[in-house]
Parts: C-alpha cells; sequence; structure tokens
C-alpha cells in the first residue's frame, strides 16, 4: 500500500522483515547506535513519497477506528500508551 516505517537507534530488533506484526507486540529495545547521544527511538513514517508525521498518522488510524466500532470520540482506546 506505499507504507514504509522506519525504526532507528535501536539496541535489538526482535521481528524480522515482512513479519506480521500484532497490537501490543514489542518489535525491538530502544538503543543509542549510529550518531545518538542518547538512548531513543527516532520512528519515522512514509506514504509513497511523502513523509508523514507518525503522531498525525496514529491519531487518525485511531480516530477511524472509533468511527468503525461506534466507539465515543472520548473512550480511551485499548492499550494506547503502550510500548510501540
Amino acid at each position: 500500500l506505499g507504507l514504509f516505517t522506519l525504526y532507528a537507534h535501536m539496541s535489538s530488533t526482535l521481528v524480522k522483515k515482512g513479519e506480521v506484526i500484532k497490537a501490543g507486540q514489542t518489535i525491538g529495545l530502544v538503543g543509542a547506535t549510529g550518531r545518538a547521544t542518547g538512548p531513543h527511538l527516532h520512528f519515522s513514517l512514509r506514504i509513497g513519497r511523502a513523509r508523514v508525521s507518525p503522531l498525525d498518522f496514529i491519531g487518525l488510524t485511531e480516530r477511524l477506528r472509533r468511527l468503525m466500532t461506534g466507539e465515543p470520540a472520548g473512550t480511551p482506546a485499548q492499550g494506547a500508551g503502550g510500548p510501540v
């Protein structure tokens, strides 16, 4: 579908390319590889050639999920705030 994500500076990757990931599944461990000044996760997203804010995209997908399930907008999502 042209959706690409990048998770950089991880100390360890716990999944393989092409693997189906389940919601809430840990995909790697935070690290400080490369030119990082401390442990963190660099998370970026592209749709086609366009760079998209991952937080905006996550917010959009959450709103769509709520619309599709009929869940009220103010109801906290299951697993919100968990590991990425």
